[in-house]
């Protein structure tokens, strides 16, 4: 069965999307809502497991800002952990929004600082540790 809402290919019985953690729209959904005469978007319920991707996009982020402010990294570190970051946060934006958008914070503010880092040991404002 294939997720409304990613595309991606389920098994079938699967009750949620592996991929976006959607409930998967199934025939015997659809004609319980049309009997109900209830208007339930099915969209929006969401597998409650995907709340941690939210709080881990959180964990990378303001750890990768601690580690490149107290030890210092690379930019190829820290892009590599901002993608991994903005990844979690982005698969855990419909479990919790609010969450979601503070990791993307978090890792948009980690990029900033591995950018910034870069630069200041290019034009050797700073010398390498």
């Amino acid at each position: 069965m294939n997720c409304k809402n990613c595309g991606m290919m389920n098994n079938i019985g699967e009750k949620y999307c592996k991929n976006c953690g959607c409930l998967l729209q199934t025939i015997e959904t659809n004609n319980n809502i049309a009997n109900q005469n209830t208007s339930v978007n099915v969209d929006k319920i969401v597998m409650p497991s995907m709340k941690k991707y939210a709080i881990f996009s959180i964990i990378i982020g303001s750890g990768g800002i601690i580690c490149a402010i107290f030890i210092g990294m690379s930019l190829l570190i820290s892009v590599f952990l901002s993608a991994l970051g903005f990844s979690f946060a982005t698969k855990g934006l419909k479990a919790n929004k609010t969450l979601a958008v503070i990791g993307y914070a978090l890792n948009g503010i980690l990029l900033a600082i591995g950018i910034i880092i870069s630069f200041l040991l290019l034009f050797e404002v700073v010398e390498p540790m």
